[in-house]
């Protein structure tokens, strides 16, 4: 039976011989390939697809009518804060993901020690490694950071929406669907260059930055950095050309199928 091959991402890693050799049998032979963008065509390409049946879609988990419709004013997010339970005072950042070595959260708990307590931290998630995060920031007194569980999606993109930015300093992301949420919500994002999305949506000064963990030692800048960047309009611009809806058309247009 034909069939085409649907990836929101990949990385390449040194396989065992066996475990090469069936990824390449199950992906060269489809006959045709989607991928969020040319950075994952590599992944594709090492196990056997032809560059010229790649076909690129604009990856999204939001839809349309979650996007922020316009930028709040500081008294709306004010207001939003106090409704959903968020610190009144200071600045807040958002970090969104499973608490497992690859999300990084150890990093970036540490880098947060540098700066002012009146940035705030909140990281939305659960896994293995939250009672490790717990004991650090107790034995660190790291008052400015807040850990809760993973929120419902409406929940999650008001706490986005009430915040001044997003941070993710992931090792690595098969792609990172949580920057483009991020900036559904018209903040700005900060986040490692190990995240394929940062590379695809975000645009360097304009609605957010993008960080080498080799330069780790120059987070707390970028974190000030970032909330200067008022610009809303620039990260909702982005994600407007980011969503299920023009996700699905173009699946539709490249299967000659009609909508």
């Amino acid at each position: 039976m034909p069939y085409y091959l649907y990836v929101n991402g990949g990385v390449i890693r040194k396989d065992m011989p066996w475990k090469f050799a069936l990824k390449k049998k199950l992906i060269a032979g489809a006959i045709g390939y989607f991928s969020p963008t040319p950075l994952v065509d590599d992944y594709l390409i090492h196990y056997g697809a032809t560059k010229d049946r790649i076909y690129h879609y604009p990856y999204s988990t939001i839809f349309e009518e979650e996007i922020l419709k316009k930028p709040l004013l500081l008294e709306e997010k004010k207001l939003l804060r106090k409704t959903i339970g968020l610190p009144q005072s200071g600045k807040i950042f958002i970090s969104i993901g499973q608490f497992i070595p690859r999300k990084n959260f150890t990093t970036l708990i540490k880098a947060w020690k540098a700066l002012p307590k009146q940035y705030q931290l909140i990281v939305v998630g659960n896994g293995p490694l939250k009672n490790l995060y717990q004991r650090w920031i107790k034995r660190e007194q790291l008052t400015n950071i807040i850990l809760k569980p993973f929120q419902p999606k409406n929940l999650l993109l008001s706490m986005l929406r009430a915040s001044d930015g997003f941070v993710l300093l992931s090792k690595e992301d098969i792609y990172g669907h949580v920057v483009n949420e991020a900036l559904s919500q018209g903040i700005p994002v900060l986040s490692s260059d190990a995240v394929i999305s940062s590379r695809v949506l975000i645009q360097q000064g304009v609605n957010g930055y993008r960080l080498s963990l080799k330069a780790i030692e120059s987070f707390p800048k970028k974190v000030k950095q970032l909330i200067t960047l008022q610009n809303p309009e620039a990260s909702l611009a982005i994600a407007r050309q980011y969503t299920i809806e023009k996700m699905v058309k173009v699946h539709l247009d490249l299967l000659g199928i009609k909508s």
